[in-house]
């Protein structure tokens, strides 16, 4: 009967036990800011799916409002990991828990660096990311990590956390940790 028991109650514990998929480095806001080649407020007006070699991404256009940092053309493609391939015999999906997201109409608040096969892609994962949505007459950039374990150094994970703040004093904040 212990026997029985055993693995049951191991089992029963580690379904009680929070589950994250994906670990990432933390980055600081500032780190963020200092470590990105672009830094961009814009509305993602277009998304599709392709494959580049055997990875399925899916490649957001973004139409730029604001460039903090960097600058280029009033539009940039940023790469997203994962997509949808419906055109196959045997449709495809590829997912990556705590990846970042983006859907048609979306404003955001986006950390840019350059992958050589990638192209354009978020800094930090989803760290990089921020919504820009209003509420109570308010525009707030807001982002939600509690999917993804936040490594700060060898040993150290923690889960990550849901962040909401005013859009302008944000901005104003990146400024300053750029300089300008």
């Amino acid at each position: 009967m212990m026997r029985r028991f055993l693995p049951a109650a191991a089992v029963l514990m580690l379904l009680s036990v929070p589950l994250f998929a994906t670990t990432a480095v933390e980055m600081s806001d500032q780190s963020l800011a200092q470590n990105s080649e672009q830094i961009l407020i814009g509305e993602c007006t277009d998304l599709r799916s392709e494959w580049v070699d055997r990875v399925l991404v899916t490649r957001a256009t973004i139409r730029v409002a604001e460039w903090l940092k960097g600058s280029g053309t009033s539009e940039v493609v940023v790469t997203l990991p994962g997509g949808a391939d419906a055109n196959r015999k045997f449709p495809v999906a590829m997912n990556y828990p705590g990846a970042p997201e983006l859907r048609v109409g979306e404003n955001a608040f986006l950390f840019l660096v350059t992958d050589d096969a990638y192209g354009s892609i978020i800094n930090g994962f989803s760290q990089g990311k921020y919504s820009i949505v209003e509420y109570e007459g308010e525009q707030l950039v807001s982002r939600d990590l509690t999917t993804i374990r936040l490594s700060s150094g060898p040993g150290v994970v923690r889960g990550g956390t849901a962040t909401r703040k005013n859009l302008n004093e944000f901005k104003a904040e990146v400024r300053g940790y750029l300089g300008n």
